[in-house]
């Protein structure tokens, strides 16, 4: 049975059961199999991955309507766990994680449900992990080794090492593990060392543990780059038979002065009748990592570039991505190119795919276009002159392309990033707000373009294909928001992404400003991959993809190989569209959860050396033990109510403050605070502050 006959039949089974709740496994392979041997398989597969649940009665259901949920399990230190749900997280008690370790795909029966949130068991482990973690290295008073594991249960961090584990680990070393024997009620868990990292506080350890305990590795397997050493390291003219040959076109790159993996290079041309032809030209890695081959099964599993403060831990071999699939100044590419003919309203009246080979003229960076487009440079322009009035346009091009966006309702939340600079030993020197100006929109504006068309195509063309969806907020959520909004004078409010944008913008520079923005972020979904189209709600397109970062996304490999396969090409692949997204999601969240965790790190670590020192910060966020408060360059930490000497406060949950009993003193979401570092631990991590506002106390 191939991907997408299962997938079919997937999916007719999932919207049969949505609508009758459950259904009869013999009338569904009846009806709609070739054979019972079709049925059965597709039977055995949806039980195994967690999609689809039998009944006590024979019956099939789906995972909602039987009550149950699936995610990946969360488990805190005193045993208990949770599995994150968009109905609320399910609660899951110690005696009922059932052996699931931390991060593994688990089904959850939910058995209780009270004011106080839905509690449930672990029923299966879908995926169970060949379990690395990272851990301590111990011995206790018999000279037994053991390994604390870190960010697990109590009861079970405790892992004893096999006879055969080979061992060079000191004392209090960091180590990396691999789960062997799971923890019982009756026996600890049994691992192996597979790898050393060295002590906790030496230079670049902290990074090293949280990247291993993600499973991420710098270093690729020897059979993936023996296969990758076998691909050429220049374009042969063989290659170039089948291909548009763009040489004589200004085609140049435009990235940040540090990377080496250039995958996306650009071009713009005024035609006669005043509309812009805009081309986007994206590295074909597809041509060199070919389906089921050993680099596609490595770059599937990794699914995305880590990017851990100052290192990248890639999805390609540096053969690949530094190399031949790097668009490099003067050197001969293959490519894959959008042109899109576009008007002065921003609209995209005609596109053309083509498979090409380009050689970049230029390799420039966004501080010197800066430079060049907002402080007309005069050196810039002369060592640029071949291509600076072309620049020129597509800064104008660009602003189109913006004001184009904003009427589509495009929501522009400016979220901060932060830049954190290490020196020689891995330690944190400066931390700098991200910004983005000029040459960093222009090119922004040209990919989200390029993404907007392709994905059109296929959602006109009702064909296959890998979206890239955010899906409108919750019926919930947008009601609590509603009425949030009413406090500042926003009533009687239908939210669509227009309407939130008209009102982010009419509260630019009012007090409320921050605080508005931050609850509407908190109110939206994460974007996703689906094989089902459903737009993208923030960027107000109806259909989205990635389509212009195959070196460092495997999403955007897989639009390739489908667009070439419209193009005439024929598309292979070892997975469903389906499980591709499932896989995609997955790393993806991975990626983003381990680069905070050192960015929290790095930032504690930090501010350790400005203990006693005050900043000026805001409110990010209020609870009912204390205030998360961030600082201009993007560090944040806990205020707790405690320390707030002045009175005693009342939290206010609905209106995002907390409130004096007796001097009613008001702190709201969004204030600004002066306060004082009073401790910063990178091992935990955590930084807290103490006030150190200037108020006046109301006398009683």
């Amino acid at each position: 049975m191939n991907i997408e006959r299962i997938h079919e039949l997937q999916q007719k089974l999932l919207e049969l059961i949505e609508q009758k709740s459950s259904i009869d496994i013999g009338t569904f392979i009846s009806e709609y199999c070739a054979d019972q041997n079709e049925g059965k398989e597709l039977l055995k597969k949806m039980l195994r991955e967690g999609s689809i649940v039998r009944l006590k009665n024979g019956k099939i259901a789906g995972l909602r309507a039987a009550g149950y949920v699936r995610g990946p399990i969360e488990l805190k230190r005193d045993g208990f766990g949770f599995v994150r749900d968009p109905q609320g997280d399910v609660f899951i008690p110690e005696k009922q994680v059932h052996g699931a370790l931390q991060g593994e795909e688990v089904l959850v029966l939910v058995n209780k449900v009270s004011a106080k949130g839905r509690e449930g068991k672990v029923e299966k482990i879908l995926s169970p992990l060949p379990y690395r973690t990272v851990g301590h290295y111990r011995k206790n008073k018999k000279g037994q080794a053991y390994v604390l594991m870190e960010n697990m249960p109590e009861k079970s961090r405790k892992v004893y090492l096999s006879g055969t584990s080979r061992n060079t680990a000191r004392n209090n070393d960091i180590v990396v593990l691999n789960i062997i024997k799971r923890a019982s009620s009756k026996q600890c868990a049994e691992g192996k060392i597979l790898e050393v990292l060295g002590k906790e506080d030496a230079p670049g350890v902290d990074i090293l543990s949280i990247a291993r305990s993600y499973g991420l590795y710098a270093e690729f397997p020897q059979k993936i780059i023996g296969e990758a050493e076998q691909i050429p390291e220049e374009v042969s003219e063989s290659e170039l038979s089948t291909r548009e040959l763009l040489f004589d076109k200004k085609i140049f790159t435009i990235d940040g002065i540090d990377a080496k993996d250039l995958d996306d290079a650009v071009s713009l041309e005024k035609i006669n009748n005043g509309h812009y032809l805009l081309g986007v030209h994206i590295a074909d890695v597809s041509h060199y990592v070919q389906p089921s081959s050993l680099l596609d099964r490595e770059a599937f599993h990794r699914g995305t570039s880590v990017y851990l403060v100052d290192q990248v831990i890639p999805m390609l071999p540096k053969r690949l991505s530094n190399g031949i699939c790097s668009l490099n100044e003067e050197v001969v590419r293959l490519t894959m190119s959008c042109f899109m003919e576009i008007d002065k309203q921003g609209q995209v009246v005609s596109r053309r795919f083509s498979n090409s080979a380009i050689r970049s003229c230029h390799r420039l960076n966004y501080d010197e276009i800066n430079r060049l487009l907002e402080e007309k440079d005069v050196e810039i322009a002369k060592k640029y002159e071949d291509i600076a009035d072309i620049l020129y346009e597509m800064e104008q091009l660009a602003q189109i392309l913006r004001e184009k966006r904003h009427r589509d309702g495009n929501i522009d939340f400016d979220v901060p990033e932060a830049k954190i600079y290490l020196d020689e030993n891995k330690y944190p020197i400066e931390i700098k707000k991200r910004v983005q100006r000029t040459a960093e929109n222009l090119i922004e504006e040209f990919m989200i373009c390029c993404n907007n068309t392709v994905a059109e195509v296929f959602a006109q063309a009702n064909m296959p294909f890998l979206y890239r969806i955010h899906d409108r907020p919750d019926k919930e959520k947008l009601e609590a928001l509603g009425a949030f909004l009413a406090n500042f004078g926003y009533r009687n409010l239908n939210i669509t992404n227009k309407e939130l944008q008209n009102i982010l913008e009419d509260c630019t520079g009012k007090v409320e400003e921050h605080i508005i923005k931050t609850v509407a972020l908190r109110s939206m979904k994460k974007a996703i991959y689906s094989r089902e189209n459903h737009g993208h709600f923030g960027l107000g397109s109806e259909a989205y993809t990635h389509f212009t970062s195959p070196i460092r996304r495997y999403p955007d490999l897989i639009v390739h190989r489908l667009l070439k396969a419209k193009m005439g090409g024929a598309y292979k692949a070892r997975h469903s569209l389906s499980e591709i997204a499932v896989q995609a999601n997955t790393t993806e969240r991975y990626a983003i959860e381990a680069e905070r965790r050192i960015d929290d790190i790095k930032k504690a670590e930090y501010m350790s050396s400005h203990i006693g020192e005050v900043f000026t910060g805001r409110v990010s966020g209020v609870t009912s033990y204390g205030l998360y408060v961030e600082l201009d360059n993007t560090v944040e930490g806990i205020l707790p109510l405690v320390s707030l000497r002045d009175d005693y406060y009342t939290y206010l949950e609905e209106q995002y403050c907390i409130v004096g009993k007796r001097t009613r003193r008001k702190i709201s979401l969004g204030d600004e605070l002066r306060v004082k570092v009073v401790l910063a631990d990178k091992h935990i991590p955590k930084i807290e502050f103490s006030d150190a506002s200037v108020h006046k106390r109301k006398k009683a």
